[in-house]
């Protein structure tokens, strides 16, 4: 634990000198922490999984191939904005409504 928090500490140290100088000169090189191993990067395949799994989550993709997304459930609580669909159709209205309105006074 000691060798840790002295190798961390130095790092910081070397890192915060460089700054006080400016910048100046070759910054300081990272340097390895005894017992803390590097992550295994992760392939192309797997963060793209990762990141479609979030997506479901939050309901903007369909966790069935092929499908869409349905409405999110439940009524909206008042107060609160409707779902994101609802409110595009709202958006879209109104803005063909100020269309017709100005073609009207035209």
């Amino acid at each position: 634990m000691t060798e840790v928090l002295l190798a961390r500490l130095d790092h910081r140290l070397a890192g915060a000198n460089w700054q006080r100088g400016g910048g100046k000169g070759a910054k300081p090189k990272s340097i390895e922490i005894p017992g803390v191993g590097a992550k295994p990067a992760k392939s192309r395949a797997e963060r793209g999984e990762e990141a479609a799994q979030r997506l479901r989550n939050l309901g903007l993709i369909s966790a069935t191939p092929g499908r869409r997304p349905g409405p999110l459930p439940g009524p909206t609580p008042p107060g609160r904005p409707p779902p994101a669909a609802e409110f595009q159709r709202a958006l879209e209205d109104e803005l063909l409504a100020r269309e017709m309105r100005l073609a009207n006074e035209s």
